[in-house]
């Protein structure tokens, strides 16, 4: 129970470092017609919860990403999933996939 309080106050964090509230239905709002995020936007928060939380989302999970409250279903999904295989967070920064955050200038 520790943990996921722990994970909860992670996310709620990052959320409001990028500026999404969470309070009441806002947290069902769609990014890009509700908030006005563009995609790369979206991919910052993404990036910033897999780095704190230890946990890589495949292209395909965050592709079907439309509001913040799906984002955080995913990563308890995520994560309960991993307690349940008995799998330790314990994720490195060099094991993260970093190829769908370059930018080319």
């Amino acid at each position: 129970m520790k943990k996921y309080f722990h994970h909860s106050k992670i996310m709620v964090s990052v959320f409001k470092e990028f500026g999404i509230s969470l309070i009441g239905p806002k947290k069902s709002r769609i990014f890009y017609s509700e908030i006005d995020v563009d995609r790369f936007y979206v991919e910052g928060v993404l990036f910033e919860l897999e780095t704190r939380l230890g946990i890589v989302l495949d292209e395909r999970e965050s592709k079907d990403l439309q509001s913040p409250l799906d984002i955080i279903l995913c990563f308890k999904n995520k994560l309960e999933n991993l307690n349940a295989a008995g799998k330790r967070l314990d994720l490195k920064h060099s094991e993260l996939d970093y190829s769908r955050f370059q930018v080319s200038v």
